[in-house]
């Protein structure tokens, strides 16, 4: 069975050892009930009851057990000097594992837990099998295998175990998928497949020998430009990608996948060299591209309707940016008319005023007559220029 890395090294090796502990959490921790100070002041060597101490400890801390190489030389010193064991340092290495492992079952009676057993927790299994159906990711289904133990009360297992339960899940998944993959193609569907990772000849005219990529590579990538000529060649790949997508809607049907899982299966293809996919075996290969059609179908799609929209936004934004020009422009034009209009005006009134001014009829024409509003009614008065 391959191995599967969930967890980085460095992440392995903080899971496989005790928390370290602050000077608040140790205090925590490390203070024991009646029962289990009792219990480890009835061993007989002072190694045997340090160690049952800190297992208790870290125990109720993390809920799973650790070697007893990895206890932090802090932790020992606390426990000791707080148990009464001496000043002298206490040799773990003479702790005998059949001691150790009738340790263990006390400390598990006592918070009452049990050991871990995969085939005794049904819950577990089907949780992982959920989980991998779901496609979510190695690390997720670890630490929620974590939480399960947890709830249901048994014993967290080492990384190596839990890690070999997942590994079993997740290959007994792609296994039916590969026979539910085999069962429902057809040999016109396989027809339409294996195109896909054949290489044809170049074009007359060109090198001799030379062949063309294969038509798999050309389906990874999709441009993001707007050219028409870019826009045509993604339609005709469109075109392509939606017979295979419809010619294969029973396979992809049957296999209930869901949108993760496509995109896990499509990713992989995406990565994946051409050769490497056709050393694998038919109905795995077969799976992957199904599932890479079906994703890259949806994203084509998605890259033209966001052309589409793209497009649009930039003549919607075009048209309004001409529109506030012409207002402008307009407007300013008027502006200048009217401009000229109101100096035309005081032009003329201005030759009309000089005109008036100098006609000799202005100057004999009589006084004007003051009419003023009294309370004994209209009254009109008129007073002799003062020249005369």
């Amino acid at each position: 069975m391959p191995r599967m890395q969930i967890l980085n090294p460095l992440e392995r090796e903080a899971f496989e050892t005790p928390p370290m502990f602050t000077s608040v959490q140790r205090k925590q921790h490390f203070d024991f009930p009646v029962g289990v100070q009792r219990t480890a002041a009835s061993l007989r060597t002072p190694a045997n009851q340090l160690a049952f101490l800190l297992t208790c400890g870290y125990f109720a801390a993390t809920k799973r057990f650790f070697p007893v190489q990895t206890f932090h030389p802090r932790d020992r010193g606390y426990v000791a000097d707080h148990a009464g064991l001496g000043k002298e340092p206490i040799d773990l290495t003479l702790y005998d594992q059949q001691i150790m492992a009738r340790h263990r079952a006390v400390i598990l009676d006592y918070h009452g837990f049990r050991p871990f057993e995969a085939a005794s927790c049904p819950g577990l299994l089907e949780e992982v099998a959920r989980l991998v159906h779901a496609q979510l990711k190695p690390k997720v289904i670890f630490w929620r295998c974590v939480d399960v133990l947890v709830r249901e009360k048994v014993e967290v297992s080492g990384y190596f175990r839990l890690a070999a339960l997942i590994l079993r899940a997740v290959n007994r998944r792609n296994w039916t998928l590969i026979a539910t993959c085999e069962r429902t193609l057809t040999p016109e569907m396989r027809a339409r497949l294996d195109p896909l990772l054949t290489q044809e000849p170049a074009e007359a005219g060109g090198v001799p020998g030379r062949t063309t990529a294969y038509k798999l590579t050309g389906l990874k990538k999709f441009s993001q430009s707007t050219k028409p000529a870019k826009v045509k060649a993604r339609v005709a790949d469109l075109d392509l990608l939606a017979g295979l997508y419809h010619q294969l809607q029973p396979a992809l049907t049957a296999l209930v996948l869901t949108h993760e899982g496509i995109q896990y299966y499509a990713h992989s293809v995406l990565k994946a060299d051409v050769f490497q996919l056709t050393r694998r075996r038919a109905g795995h290969r077969y799976l992957h591209l199904i599932a890479f059609l079906a994703h890259q179908y949806y994203r084509l799609q998605d890259n033209l309707v966001a052309v589409l929209l793209g497009t649009l936004q930039s003549f919607h934004n075009s048209a309004l940016r001409e529109h506030k020009e012409q207002c402008y422009l307009r407007r300013a034009q008027h502006a200048l008319a009217l401009q000229q209009l109101v100096g035309s005006f005081e032009t003329g009134l201005a030759a009309l005023t000089t005109i008036q001014a100098g006609s000799p009829i202005n100057r004999l024409r009589p006084p004007l007559i003051e009419r003023s509003w009294t309370m004994d009614g209209l009254k009109a008065s008129a007073e002799p220029p003062a020249d005369l």
